[in-house]
């Protein structure tokens, strides 16, 4: 169940990087918000993006009702490890030294939370 929940995390991360790439397309003009949330939505990495979300939410709907939520939540903190790295490979988006550090505490305090 913890490896479905750490599934939960990496899907969730890359529909990050989906709805990146969608809003990056539609670029900054001058249009109201309206207009601008008309075209994210209708922006194909936009709507798999949002899609890949809603099958993280009934997959963790399944989750939460096996696990108690003290031991299931903590994990999805590996979004904030997945997601940073993920933009340095599609983004090419850069991490300092010190950022490197943060995220490799966080996924080592994940690995102490469940040993």
């Amino acid at each position: 169940m913890i490896l479905l929940v750490g599934g939960i995390a990496l899907l969730a991360s890359f529909g990050q990087v989906l709805l990146k790439t969608g809003v990056s397309q539609i670029g900054a003009g001058e249009q109201t918000l309206l207009i601008r949330l008309s075209q994210a939505l209708f922006n194909p990495y936009v709507f798999v993006g949002l899609s890949i979300y809603a099958v993280c939410a009934l997959l963790w709907l399944y989750v939460i009702s096996k696990l108690p939520l003290s031991i299931a939540y903590p994990i999805l903190g590996l979004t904030f490890f997945f997601v940073p790295i993920l933009g340095v490979f599609f983004f090419e988006e850069t991490l300092s030294l010190k950022q490197g550090a943060g995220l490799m505490l966080l996924f080592l305090g994940i690995l102490v939370f469940y040993s």
